[in-house]
């Protein structure tokens, strides 16, 4: 994510006051982002989970309701729909500047390393 594309959401992504997080998103998986995750195999990323969705397409809208760290197994999105995959397991991430919530339940394997700001 870019500094422009979090600057909609004020500059950061967090859980408002109730727990949920509203993003645009797109309902499908296309093959066109395959390179794009090949090419992250093996490192470790923040995935948001969502509880609803609304809307379809590129006008759904998606209540994410936690973080979780991931790391990128397997990616296969060619072929038949049966053979289609994206294999995904649980995985420490150290985020930067993240503020992790383990305590109520909002963000799983996430990490961040203190650090001092003038």
């Amino acid at each position: 994510m870019s500094a422009d594309d979090l600057s909609y959401h004020g500059g950061k992504l967090e859980l408002d006051e109730y727990g949920n997080l509203y993003l645009n998103g797109d309902t499908g998986i296309s093959a066109g982002v395959k390179d794009e995750l090949a090419s992250i195999i093996g490192q470790p990323k923040v995935l948001p989970v969502f509880r609803t969705v609304t809307g379809n397409g590129n006008n759904a809208t998606y209540q994410i309701v936690r973080f979780v760290g991931v790391r990128i197994l397997s990616v296969k999105l060619t072929g038949s729909m049966c053979k289609k995959r994206v294999i995904i397991q649980p995985a420490t991430v150290t985020a930067l500047g993240a503020i992790p919530s383990s305590s109520s339940g909002t963000s799983n394997f996430i990490y961040s390393p203190g650090w001092l700001v003038r």
